[in-house]
């Protein structure tokens, strides 16, 4: 079910903690979603991929706490878009 054909510029939207993390197939949603690590920070830095969440729980910020927690290069956490369902789609930057 996560196979795209026939589509270009498709972003990765990623989020943990709903069914897919937890899924068998998860391993091969990274791989079909083309990224390169199994795990979701790291794919967070990646061109093309945001993270996705409603502003309460604010998991994107529980991300950026992690990440700084795991002394990550410093980043920055930025909203790309919302959505009136409340659901917000975030961007992660490595600062140069």
């Amino acid at each position: 079910p996560y196979i795209f054909k026939n589509t270009t510029n498709i972003p990765t939207l990623l989020t943990t903690g709903n069914w897919e993390t937890f899924s068998p197939y998860w391993f091969d949603r990274l791989k079909n979603l083309g990224l390169s690590s199994n795990s979701i920070y790291d794919n967070l830095f990646n061109d093309g991929v945001y993270w996705i969440s409603y502003s309460i729980p604010d998991t994107s910020y529980l991300v950026e706490l992690f990440l700084n927690e795991k002394n990550y290069p410093k980043f920055t956490r930025e909203s790309k878009s919302s959505h009136e369902s409340g659901l917000t789609i975030y961007e992660f930057n490595f600062i140069e």
